[in-house]
């Protein structure tokens, strides 16, 4: 596993293949819109809360949306 943090490519895959916009998403994690785009330009999470809440909404977890990979 790897400790680098992907979450902007990985939030815009997601986005992208679930056809959701940053207003969609934010409507339905409860998380800021601004939030939400400054994790899409690469910026690493502050709030563990935030990120869970996103990976529900996109129905993955956490370490996916944040590392792009899942543990065995």
């Amino acid at each position: 596993m790897s400790d680098e943090v992907k979450i902007g490519p990985v939030l815009k895959h997601l986005m992208n293949s679930k056809k959701m916009t940053f207003k969609k998403l934010s409507q339905v994690s409860g998380v800021p819109i601004s939030t939400i785009k400054t994790w899409s330009a690469g910026v690493e999470p502050k709030s563990l809360s935030h990120a869970r809440k996103v990976a529900r909404a996109l129905d993955v977890s956490v370490e996916y949306l944040v590392f792009g990979e899942t543990s065995v």
